[in-house]
């Protein structure tokens, strides 16, 4: 957890890099805002484990992927057509699973037969048969720009983005009021950054120190909260030695 999004942002790449599986900012290898990314991720995670929660995931995401292909699209994602379609689509990443453990090679399997049976179901138009197949292709040279390992990546790395129970979670202190975990790592608790350098009147500042306490609160068993001392032009937090933290 950190006072500012950019800063997560590099830890993710780091702990992706590490073999550590996070969800977050800067924890996808390739853009989460391309239009199969979330569709495929909650199908792998599905596959492999069967969580039933998953399902009205894919039927949002459904509906997000036909909005995405015209301005007529479907609205009956949620209703039984829908989730029809959607067990229809579980089936096929099933027996794509079964034919490769292959991430890459599924995405651009599952991507090509999932626009078929979409467009058989009226979810896709025909104009709009590329669309997964495109993003699929994107995904896998943005994978590939970030040095992910394709041919060591697997179904179940595809699925642990939908998987917060089996990844780190990185988010910012605003994020995440009202939750807890049992553990929590603060991060970049440098003046600057908490209270934030654009913080000038007195109002700003108990912003900020409100903002700490939340951060601080979330752990209900330990608390880690770390300052950068990389460059000695860095001070920590004035609020750490406010609550007896330094």
């Amino acid at each position: 957890m950190a006072p500012w999004w950019v800063t997560l942002i590099g830890v993710g790449r780091q702990l992706r890099a590490l073999g550590v599986p996070v969800i977050g900012p800067g924890s996808r290898p390739y853009r989460a805002v391309n239009v199969f990314a979330r569709l495929a991720e909650y199908c792998c995670e599905f596959i492999e484990r069967r969580n039933p929660i998953l399902i009205r995931n894919l039927q949002r995401e459904l509906q997000r992927v036909s909005a995405e292909a015209s301005d007529d699209s479907r609205k009956d994602a949620f209703t039984h057509e829908g989730r029809t379609t959607v067990f229809r689509l579980l089936a096929i990443g099933a027996e794509l699973r079964a034919q490769s453990e292959s991430g890459e090679r599924w995405l651009n399997a599952a991507a090509a037969r999932f626009t078929e049976q979409l467009i058989r179901d009226n979810f896709l138009p025909r104009s709009a048969e590329r669309l997964l197949t495109d993003s699929a292709a994107t995904m896998c040279e943005q994978m590939r720009r970030s040095q992910v390992d394709l041919a060591n990546l697997t179904i179940s790395d595809l699925g642990l983005f939908a998987a917060t129970d089996r990844s780190l979670q990185m988010l910012t202190m605003h994020a995440a009021k009202g939750l807890e975990w049992d553990a929590v790592a603060l991060i970049g608790l440098n003046d600057g950054q908490i209270p934030n350098f654009r913080a000038s009147t007195d109002e700003e500042v108990d912003e900020h120190r409100r903002l700490l306490y939340v951060g601080i609160t979330r752990a209900k068993k330990f608390l880690l909260y770390v300052s950068d001392s990389s460059d000695p032009r860095n001070t920590p937090c004035r609020f750490l030695g406010q609550l007896g933290l330094l």
